[in-house]
Order: C-alpha cells, then structure tokens, then sequence
C-alpha cells in the first residue's frame, strides 16, 4: 500500500495564466530506509616506541565498527624487525647504524582500506667479547691467539690494542698477542669498530717459570691409557718414557698411549707397579706443566676382538649358556631373542617373549637346560612367565606369578625348583618384601617366606649348602649394605648380622671354589661373603665402580669384569682380580665403551660382550670377545 499526500498552490501568472505547483511526498517499499552505513576505524598502542636492538615491544591494534576485530601485521623501514600475529614486534639482533626506524602497520580484516601505523625507533646496542674466557698464562716472548666477537652491529670488525703501549707486549689486528720479555700481568683490549664506546679487556698473565692451569677431565689418567686435558693452544709435550706417544690437541683431548712391558718374561698390557711417568707440556720460554700420572697397575695378557654383530639392540638383556654351546641373548628393551654361535660368531634370531618385558625381568636356568623368564615390564609389572625350549628355539607360557613384579631377582634352588623375591609391582611403586617359588615340574607358583628388607634391584646367588644369599638392591628411598640367607626347606630368611662396606645396586655375585662368595660392581670395593663365618670383608678396589657391568670367573679362577659406568659414563676399561693373591690388574680396553650389558664365559674359554650401551646411550650391536 502506498499513502500519497499533496500539496497544490494556485498562483496568478498574468494574461490569465495560471501555474499549478504541487509537491508530494511518498513512503512505502520503494522509498530509502534511512539507517546510517557504520564507519570501520583502526586505532594502535602504543602510537609510538622505541627498543634496543634484539628486544620486543607489544602493540594493541583496536578495530571499530565491526564485529571482526582481526587485523594483518607487517612491518616496514629500515631497522626491519618482525612482528607476530598477536602484535609482538621484535627487533632486529644487529643494526648498521646507531639507530633506524621501523612501522608496525595493522590492517582491518573486515575493510583493508583501514589501518593504523606506529613507529619504533630501534636503537642499536653493541657488545663485544673475548675469547678465552679465562686468563691464560704463557711464557715471555711467546704468542697467545685471542679471538673476540661483536653483538649488536652488522659490522663485526675489532680493533686489537695492549694497555699502556708495546711495552706490555703487542697484538695484531687478527688477535694474535706477542707476550714482552718481562713478566707480568697485562691487559688486551678489544674494541667494536662500529661502535667504539663498545669495548672490553682480558688480562694474560706472562711467566718464567711456574705452573700453568691446566683442567683434567674424565677418568683419572691411572685407569686409561687415554686421559683428557684442556689447555691453550700451542703447547707441545714429553713424556718420561720414550716409547710412549701422544698429541695434543687445544682446549680438546691429549691420547696418550702406553706400550706394552715386560716384567719377568710375561708381557703386560699398561705399566707395572713401580714404573710411574710424568707428562710435561711447555709453551714460551721456560713456561711448563707437569702432569704426573698415578702408577697403572699391569693386567695379565690378552687381547680384545670383534665377535659379529646382533640383528637387534639389546639393553639389559639376559644371557644363557645353553647345552648346545650357542649363548641365549634374550630381551632388553625388546621381545626379540638371538642365539649367539662363539664359533661361527653369528647371531641367529629365535623365538621372541609372548609379553613386553622391557628390561625389568630376570630369567634362569633350569635344570633341564630351558629358560625360565618371568615378570618385568616398563611401567608397569607383568605376572606371566614363558619357557625357552632350545631345541624348538620357542617360548612357551607357563603358569603366572601370584604378584606382578619387575626389577625383582631370580635364582635356582638346589632341588630345580626358582626362588623369586622383591621387586615392585609398577614403576615408582612400593618396593616388596615377599617372595614365590615356581615348580618346573607343575608349572604353578606358591608363596614363600617374605625377606626381612623391600628390596628392588639386588642379587641372589645358590650358596654350596644350599642355602640362598641375597645382597644389596634398595628401596625408593636408598640402596641397601644388608644382606639375608634364605632356609629353603624352613621357608624362613635370616638377616646376616654383617653388612657391606658399601651400599650396592645390581651387585655381581660370583661363587667361589671355597664357598665364600664375591661381591663386585657398582662400587670400587672388592667384598667377600665368608659362608662360614657369615660376615663382609673388603679384600681390595678396582680403579672403577664398573656400575651395570656383569663380572664373570674365568678358567684361569681370576675374575674378570670391563666396561659399566665409570666415574660418569659408560667407559671401555677392563679390571681382572685375583683371589689367590688379591690384586688388581688392568686388562686391555674393550673395542667399545659399553655399559647394561651382558658377559658369559663360552666352552672355548672366551669370555663374550654382548648387548648393552655405549656413550650418548648408543645401543651396542656388535659383540666382543676376550682371550685370556
């Protein structure tokens, strides 16, 4: 519908003539509606800004009259920058002049036509620093290469100068620094060309004689043949032995390589007792430093050799020497089982664990010649339990546990029965006391008497009588010196008044032919457990503590144990201890640094590194073997 209202006028033109004017308005749906067309408008805070070279400054874009409030970002001028999607800007980390500008544009989404500017001044900020960090010391007349470094500045060009003149020595513009002829402290100073309010100084002390700082790392120089030095550049070195090597390289690792002696017609690997040497590094006139080198104690002979190589990583794996002269290298961070031939030294893949494992479960020999695993698990503990048939090469499950549990331990009682204790159910849960024994013959497991400590982490070891050791291991809040006896046919466990000198996780415990029992690994101290007497007492010390590394007794009766974590990592060093006489001898380094690996004396004699990790947690396929 339409309203129509009119307004007519007459008007008298003359000549009778008459002029009609009329005016009308009209709405309805063809007229205009009359609501104002909004405005969109872009405002930014702070308007204006200023940052030094390498920082930031937040900026608030506001957008009105629309509901999408989301602007673009970009940046223009000459200081450049960048500027991120919530509007921080962030200067750039050098600059070509003093100082620059930059504009943070923010453009409306809604309408590009609208946009808001604001500008940074960045202002340039330059430092400048030498290296070394530390005062050398070198000898008169003698040079020292310093190096120095500008921030802030496109322009990384140093102007070298001495404090007070030649006099105190000079230094070329490439920062090579020639010491006077007078000792002394002096200072260089180094000093941006770009901007030379910018500067700095190291002093360099300059001797005749006297010690220099020189910073050993690593293992002490006994217990390689290689040792670690840190030092100036320049330097060159003797040694006290003739026959010895080495080379320096600055700030990085002296390899100093010992020779082989003879005492008495038998050859040693290392030095024997007695023949101590010094290292002496010199720089300059008379400037020098002497390192004296602990004696190393020599090892029997033998050698070292690569021995094949697994199909898969093995990182605390178990081993078996199986009725057939292969080893069985079982687990360790995976289901996958290998035969190992130490005659064809080649590794054949077998049967893999019907569970996930990890690394947390022990596994024994039974009487039969299978293996026995049970438990473990990563997060969690397992109760299953599988059987390893060489002769299928396959693992077959066999009744489960009454508690799940990794990090437990395992042994075989005199009658084929296993003895199983400790452990905990889950990763970082509580740590239990109790104990089963499995019956190879039912295949089922019954409860046992519970150890009078929680203990996760320890070994058990047969003892000639019968009777079962258990040493160290801990709980969540420290490791254990105790030890306890297990009566197998009581079902009882009594606590051996006498504990360890130190306490132990994951000790090696080895039987002796006189029943008394070694205890080595995861401390230097080399104990013995007296069956009779039933008391600790330490007989001797490794250079190492030889952590997470098995010892084994050789044919010979010595013992023998190489590789573990050192005094930090994992290390490649070889220790070999006699009971007849209770020393301690250097065997030559493995080919390998390794460590969680396992060791096993074959038919030949052998003894065979298998599985493990090295330095930076490589996993170690290849196997070793020693000849005695």
């Amino acid at each position: 519908m339409k309203t129509v209202l009119s307004r007519n006028w007459l008007w008298n033109c003359g000549a009778g003539g008459i002029l009609l004017l009329s005016l009308a308005c009209s709405s309805g749906s063809g007229g205009g509606s009359g609501t104002p067309v909004p405005v969109i408008t872009v405002s930014l805070q702070p308007s204006t800004g200023a940052v030094n070279t390498g920082a930031s400054l937040p900026f608030t874009a506001t957008v009105s009259g629309s509901s999408n409030t989301s602007v673009t970002w970009t940046v223009t001028g000459a200081a450049g920058g960048t500027i991120s999607a919530a509007g921080l800007y962030t200067a750039p980390t050098t600059l070509g002049t003093a100082s620059a500008t930059a504009s943070v544009e923010a453009r409306s989404a809604a309408d590009p036509s609208k946009a808001a500017t604001a500008v940074v001044t960045v202002n340039r900020v330059v430092a400048v620093s030498i290296n070394p960090s530390v005062t050398p010391t070198i000898g008169v007349g003698a040079t020292f290469q310093f190096s120095g470094q500008v921030s802030g500045a496109t322009d990384a060009a140093i102007t070298w100068s001495v404090e007070g003149g030649s006099a105190n020595g000079t230094i070329s513009q490439a920062g090579l620094y020639t010491a006077p002829a007078t000792v002394g402290t002096y200072t260089v100073r180094a000093t941006s060309q770009a901007d030379p309010a910018a500067t700095t100084t190291r002093n360099i002390n300059v001797a005749t004689g006297g010690t220099v700082s020189v910073g050993q790392t690593g293992l002490p120089p006994s217990a390689f043949s290689a040792i670690h030095l840190a030092g100036p550049s320049g330097w060159t070195g003797t040694a006290s032995s003739p026959n010895s090597n080495f080379t320096f390289v600055p700030f990085g690792q002296i390899t100093f390589t010992v020779p082989p002696v003879t005492v008495d017609g038998t050859t040693y690997e290392g030095r024997d007792p007695g023949t101590s040497f010094t290292l002496t590094l010199s720089q300059g006139v008379g400037l020098s430093q002497t390192v004296a080198f602990a004696p190393v104690v020599a090892s029997p002979q033998g050698s070292v050799s690569a021995a094949g190589n697994a199909a898969s990583n093995h990182i605390q794996p178990r081993a078996h020497l199986l009725a057939s002269g292969r080893i069985l290298l079982a687990g360790g961070f995976t289901s996958t089982c290998e035969e190992f031939d130490p005659g064809s030294q080649t590794f054949t893949t077998v049967g893999a664990y019907k569970a996930d494992r990890g690394y947390t479960a022990p596994s024994v020999q039974l009487l039969d010649g299978r293996v026995l695993v049970a438990g473990g698990g990563v997060s969690n503990g397992v109760s299953s339990a599988e059987i390893y048939d060489p002769g299928s090469k396959t693992w077959t499950l066999t009744g489960s546990m009454l508690t799940a549990r990794m990090d437990h331990a395992m042994v075989r009682l005199q009658d084929g029965r296993v003895l199983v204790t400790g452990g905990r159910p889950l990763n970082g849960g509580t740590h239990l006391a109790s104990a089963e024994i499995f019956d190879p013959a039912s295949g089922t497991w019954s409860a046992t008497g519970s150890m009078g400590t929680a203990r996760s982490w320890h070994s058990l070891l047969l003892l000639a009588d019968g009777r079962v050791l258990a040493v160290g291991g801990g709980d969540s809040s420290a490791s254990q010196k105790s030890a306890e006896i297990f009566h197998s046919g009581a079902g009882t466990w009594t606590a051996v008044a006498s504990a360890l000198a130190k306490e132990r996780t994951y000790p090696s415990l080895l039987l002796l032919p006189s029943g008394d029992v070694l205890v080595l690994s995861g401390q230097v101290q080399i104990e013995r457990y007296s069956a009779a007497g039933q008391t600790f007492s330490t007989l001797a010390s490794f250079k190492l503590n030889h952590q997470y590394s098995p010892a084994v007794l050789l044919p010979s009766g010595k013992v023998m144990l190489a590789g573990g974590l050192g005094n930090g990592d994992a290390t490649q060093a070889m220790e070999i201890f006699d009971p007849a006489d209770n020393s301690v001898r250097f065997g030559p380094n493995l080919l390998q640094t390794r460590q969680e690996h396992v060791l096993v004396v074959a038919a030949n004699g052998k003894a065979y590194f298998l599985g493990g990790r090295g330095l930076g947690n490589v996993p170690r396929k290849g196997a070793e073997a020693y000849t005695p």
